[in-house]
């Protein structure tokens, strides 16, 4: 087993606390310390440029496990099913300051117990990346981890997307570990993202994943549904802010659309059953 922790230049004492856990396990941690920030996802990549293990972890910053054996108990899955690519848990969200986000989810998120590429093809994810154990299909494949670096999607999108191509991704009930959702007050994607309108960069990560799956794998996607969330997505905002921006993104968005009638019918849909759902939420909650 091996340890890369890449650490982006953080300014408090990370690094001391690091330099601490190599002299006190020698030859246990590989150390990526770059002098200036990089980023988020110059670092991860980094970080598995380098990774020879035969199965991959990964761990963000400001997320956390929780159950002592959840790596045993994924590697010994992976160990005796090699027809399954990856495996992931179910989690739990807290707030910034560790308080358990009670009755909180998001939709986006697979709630059953194997993950498909119809799933992925649907717009979900197996689950929170941190809670992903997968084959390190990275390892000495130059070719695969060009085509990775060069489509241009979110990275949990497109991680998924790259392990469901391999195989299907089984997915643990037990939960064993914390996604920490922050919306204010700090750096996170949530909270810095949270009062734009990112519709079209949405869907242009669709359409990444599209040409990624098509070149490198020779499967052809669509994402269907995810396109019409998008539309409906950049719907909403205009009627919630009829800026001259939002409406530009929606009436570029909806003129994409190849079949525009089923897509009116779509919209509507949704906007009548908004007042249901929201009644719904709050009795789930």
């Amino acid at each position: 087993m091996e340890v890369i922790i890449s650490d982006d230049a953080s300014t408090d004492e990370t690094r001391k606390i690091l330099s601490e856990y190599v002299e006190k396990y020698p030859g246990f941690f590989k150390l990526l310390l770059p002098e200036k920030n990089q980023g988020m996802n110059i670092c991860t990549e980094e970080a598995r440029r380098i990774a020879q293990g035969r199965y991959l972890a990964i761990l963000e910053g400001d997320d956390f496990w929780t159950d002592p054996r959840k790596l045993q108990t994924q590697l010994d899955f992976l160990d005796s099913h090699p027809e399954y690519s990856g495996c992931c848990h179910r989690f739990r969200f807290v707030d910034r300051f560790g308080q358990v986000c009670a009755g909180f989810t998001f939709k986006r998120f697979f709630s059953g117990d194997i993950y498909t590429i119809k799933e992925a093809e649907a717009g979900f994810l197996p689950s929170q990346t941190s809670t992903l154990m997968y084959r390190n299909f990275f390892y000495e494949n130059e070719p695969l981890r060009q085509a990775y670096l060069q489509c241009d999607s979110i990275g949990d999108m497109k991680i998924a997307l790259t392990i469901v191509l391999f195989g299907p991704v089984y997915c643990f009930p037990e939960f064993m570990g914390v996604y920490r959702y922050v919306t204010s007050g700090g750096f996170s994607w949530s909270a810095t993202t949270k009062e734009q309108n990112l519709s079209l960069t949405y869907e242009y990560w669709r359409e990444e994943r599209i040409r990624y799956a098509r070149e490198t794998f020779g499967v052809i996607l669509h994402y269907r549904e995810m396109a019409r969330d998008i539309v409906y997505h950049a719907y909403v905002l205009m009627l919630k802010k009829p800026t001259k921006n939002n409406r530009k993104v929606f009436w570029e968005l909806f003129s994409k659309q190849p079949q525009k009638a089923f897509t009116i019918i779509f919209l509507l849909r949704k906007t009548i059953g908004f007042p249901l759902r929201k009644i719904i939420n709050r009795k789930g909650r």
